[in-house]
């Protein structure tokens, strides 16, 4: 029995003698960082889900600041973690010095085929895939697909003209969701998900699956990004049984019905294909596709993988984007006049276009362009963007190293928040925006896609789907916040997206 006790007893010890030597990581390099705590390092707040990570970081940042610092040590248990705070070295780390932090830190792992995407591939092979995937997102392909975004706003607005006949609020959460499923379903797999008819859609099901800000997936996902090893120690995939299989079935039948029908619609399904067939893809002004036999093949699962992390691109970012962006008009009623008046004028002044939104016309819509920015400013759907160091690297004008697979966290929304960047930081200003506003700051202060090389690469296309989404809702009706919805809306503590806690409750009048 004493003996059972001693080694108890050496396990616990060796545990505490074990972070608190892990703790002195920082202090040996000469980093400040605040004070560690036994076991959850710095981190406590995250790891017991009162705060979500993004809001954890603007304490850090603000911290870091009094402290007249350009970057701090931060622990999240026993792993080091740098956090940057000067603009002109988070430009260094994501732009200037790229080759240093080319990889995100997020996990993927080849018995984990699904995590085999574009967002978790290293060095060469995030080079090589990125640059096979990039002609599905040029300006042309954006163009070709504006119908198929209209299609599916249509559906939407036949919800919202029901309930704007019975007067009844519409949970804004729950439907820009369901909306940004069908787009991304019509847009890039080439069906038609019907989420927003249909009462238990499975594609909003299986995005659930994927966002739902569960312990589980919460605790995951933070060991993804921050020690992935551990994972892969254990086995653990990153996607669930039942949204690996789905994706995985989407690609093998849309595969095979393609090729057995020679059917060719231009979307991000006929993109992988033609990767998959050993093509070589170049693009036009017009989209056309040249074919030279080069680039390396891809496998079904591989296409599932990129199907999977496009589809996570593009479902709940655009869909908090779009639900924050309404709750700010819906505040902001001057605002909302103002974004409507351009859109009626630009109306009036193309009365060829009947009332149709077009590609070229949403490029006139400059102060609709500044609301949707401001309210990336103020919700930035990833409030962090991490970077993994790929070789060693001396941070300029110290002494400091930063070690290879040493974890880079950007503060993005405390950047976005910081009043000596934009004054009244909670206060919804579009004209933060104007051309004059924008080159006044740093190229860093707004990042709600990243920058430098590891930019989203579908943002483009994601601006498009936000921009026609509230033109129409602006041009058809006036919204207002129905006494349901909690002020202020605050962040849900649990996952990695900027989610809102609670719901939020809109009414819409027709104009």
């Amino acid at each position: 029995m004493n003996l059972f006790i001693a080694i108890i007893l050496s396990i616990i010890l060796g545990v505490i003698y074990t972070f608190k030597w892990s703790f002195k990581y920082w202090k040996k390099k000469g980093v400040y960082t605040q004070t560690p705590y036994f076991p959850f390092g710095n981190a406590k707040n995250i790891i017991m889900q009162k705060v979500c990570m993004g809001v954890e970081l603007v304490a850090v940042y603000n911290h870091f600041k009094k402290k007249m610092l350009s970057f701090g040590g931060f622990y999240f248990l026993t792993w080091p973690i740098l956090v940057p705070i000067d603009l002109d070295l988070i430009k260094k780390i994501l732009i200037t010095d790229f080759e240093h932090f080319t990889n995100h830190t997020i996990f993927g792992e080849d018995y984990d085929p699904m995590s085999q995407h574009l967002l978790s591939l290293k060095g060469t092979e995030w080079k090589k895939m990125r640059s096979k995937l990039a002609p599905a997102f040029t300006t042309s392909k954006n163009k070709m697909l504006f119908d198929t975004v209209l299609k599916c706003v249509d559906n939407f607005l036949k919800v919202l003209d029901e309930a704007a006949a019975t007067n009844k609020e519409v949970d804004i959460k729950e439907l820009s969701s369901r909306l940004s499923a069908d787009v991304i379903a019509s847009c890039a797999f080439g069906f038609e998900a019907n989420s927003l008819k249909n009462s238990n859609p499975e594609v909003r099901n299986i995005a659930m699956d994927l966002f739902r800000p569960s312990a589980r997936n919460t605790i995951i996902l933070l060991i993804a990004l921050i020690k992935p090893k551990v994972l892969s120690f254990f086995k653990i995939k990153l996607t669930e049984k039942r949204v690996a299989k789905f994706f995985t079935n989407l690609m093998k039948e849309t595969v095979t019905y393609r090729e057995t029908n020679k059917v060719i619609r231009q979307d991000f399904i006929h993109l992988l294909l033609q990767i998959k067939n050993n093509v070589k893809i170049t693009e036009d002004a017009v989209g056309n596709f040249e074919k030279t036999s080069s680039a390396t093949q891809l496998t079904l699962q591989e296409m599932a993988a990129q199907s999977m992390i496009f589809f996570v691109g593009g479902f709940e970012t655009i869909s908090i984007t779009i639900m924050y962006c309404l709750y700010e008009l819906a505040k902001n009623t001057a605002i909302q006049e103002k974004a409507r008046a351009e859109i009626q004028k630009c109306f009036f002044e193309n009365s060829d276009v009947d009332d149709k939104l077009t590609y070229a016309f949403i490029q006139n819509l400059t102060y609709t362009e500044k609301v949707i920015n401001e309210t990336l400013r103020m919700y930035p759907p990833v409030p962090v963007h991490t970077r993994q160091c790929s070789k060693d690297y001396i941070i300029p004008n110290t002494n400091v190293r930063i070690e290879k697979e040493c974890l880079v966290f950007i503060p993005t929304l405390a950047i976005h928040k910081d009043p000596d960047i934009y004054p009244n930081p909670e206060e919804f200003d579009p004209e933060r925006f104007s051309p004059e506003n924008i080159r006044s700051r740093h190229t860093c202060t707004w990042m709600p896609f990243g920058v430098g090389p590891r930019t989203c690469i579908a943002y483009q296309f994601g601006l498009m789907e936000i921009k026609i989404v509230i033109a129409t809702l602006l041009n058809r009706y006036q919204f207002t916040l129905n006494p349901k919805t909690q002020q202020p809306v605050e962040p849900t503590s649990k996952g990695f997206l900027f989610f809102p806690n609670d719901k939020i409750w809109i009414n819409f009048e027709r104009l």
